[in-house]
């Protein structure tokens, strides 16, 4: 058994934040010096900075209005700014900390498609190696699904592309060598039309903290070892039922070892580890 993380969901109308949070419209150009943002209904007050694309412009004039747009600007360089607004699509972070997505200017919540996403998640295979699952309850019209990573939660890359059913269906993808340290992950959904809207947020961190791991900590069948920078790699580890009877020794592989448990019985056993180290399960 794996680390395996779910996220369900109901009919793909999904909020991202809240609306109070986030202006449900948003009208945006940039140019790296500076950004020119406007609202069908100006939030008030004005976000103090806005971050499109990992750059961060602090607000400088402007109430946020077609006639008074808000100007931002990133605090270097020089040069005009572009007053030629368009429907944003992407990522914007507002100074309450809160990340908005739109697409063609409409918050998230507001894009709807006719697909009804029932469940999103993955389980980890190896570290830095995870596995997809996700399950539609209806299709339609809908072109492909796209795996997206990020490492700061707001500028995201296509990993993979899988192609739509356009019915009701369960898919799986394996994702391989990811990047270390805490990565975000979602599911972008697009139609035959191009519009597209995304799936709540999941994380994945591929670094272990410097003691040993067992996962999961009950099971039927297998428990896997993760030991951070090999430090376990090549040595013996031995298994004990709660008697302290030693059952069997185990050879200990570089970054994860899985253990097969499904000969024992029922109940608590401990792995110990050459480093001294004293791992507890449960065998279901």
């Amino acid at each position: 058994m794996k680390k395996f993380y779910t996220l369900f969901l109901g009919i793909v109308m999904l909020s991202l934040q809240s609306k109070s949070q986030c202006p449900q419209t948003l009208q945006a150009s940039s140019n790296g010096f500076c950004a020119i943002a406007t609202w069908a209904t100006p939030p008030s007050p004005l976000p103090a900075s806005i971050t499109i694309t990992s750059t961060v412009y602090s607000l400088v004039s402007g109430n946020g209005t077609v006639a008074v747009p808000a100007v931002y600007k990133s605090g270097g360089g020089n040069g005009a700014c572009n007053a030629s607004q368009s429907g944003f699509t992407g990522a914007i972070k507002i100074s309450t900390g809160s990340v908005c997505f739109y697409s063609n200017g409409l918050l998230g919540s507001e894009i709807t498609l006719p697909i009804k996403l029932v469940n999103f998640g993955y389980k980890e295979v190896t570290n830095g190696t995870i596995e997809f699952h996700w399950e539609t309850g209806s299709e339609e019209n809908m072109e492909a699904f796209e795996i997206q990573t990020s490492t700061d939660g707001i500028t995201y890359i296509t990993a993979a592309t899988v192609a739509a059913n356009n019915r009701a269906s369960k898919y799986t993808y394996t994702l391989n060598t990811l990047a270390g340290g805490n990565i975000f992950l979602r599911l972008k959904m697009v139609e035959n039309t191009g519009k597209a809207i995304n799936s709540n947020i999941l994380q994945y961190n591929s670094n272990k903290d410097d003691r040993s791991v067992l996962r999961p900590t009950i099971s039927n069948s297998t428990v896997v070892l993760y030991s951070k920078n090999n430090t376990q790699a090549q040595t013996v580890a031995t298994l004990y039922n709660t008697q302290g009877q030693s059952l069997k020794k185990i050879n200990i592989l570089s970054g994860a070892t899985m253990i097969d448990i499904s000969d024992l019985n029922q109940g608590m056993y401990i792995l110990k580890l050459a480093s001294g180290e004293a791992l507890r399960f449960v065998k279901q």
